[in-house]
């Protein structure tokens, strides 16, 4: 088993591209969840997660569609309060987005 160890250049830019995302969460929320630590690994999986809900609330029924979109988007480190509040389509949105920068963001130079 090795360990992949980045120059610190790749480290730089993973740093700043995290506090990216974070900013993007800022833009929407106005804020960040304190207790959440941000980390470059997982922007990834936030974009899969996002992805997720964004593809299951085309075709889930009325109730249920804020359902996948709120529970994704609180995965990022939104207020669950602050996402119940808003309608469908703010949803959509912002899970679009985060998704998009989440996804564009997660990106390594050295091609993982």
């Amino acid at each position: 088993m090795s360990i992949q160890t980045f120059s610190q250049g790749e480290s730089n830019r993973q740093n700043l591209n995290t506090e990216r995302f974070k900013n993007a969460v800022k833009d929407i929320w106005g804020g960040l969840d304190q207790t959440k630590e941000y980390l470059f690994k997982d922007l990834s999986t936030y974009s899969e997660s996002l992805k997720s809900a964004l593809d299951g609330s085309k075709f889930s029924l009325r109730m249920t569609k804020k359902k996948p979109l709120i529970q994704a988007l609180k995965q990022v480190g939104i207020s669950e309060e602050f996402l119940r509040e808003q309608s469908r389509g703010n949803l959509i949105d912002y899970a679009t987005k985060l998704q998009k920068s989440a996804q564009d963001l997660s990106k390594s130079s050295q091609g993982s």
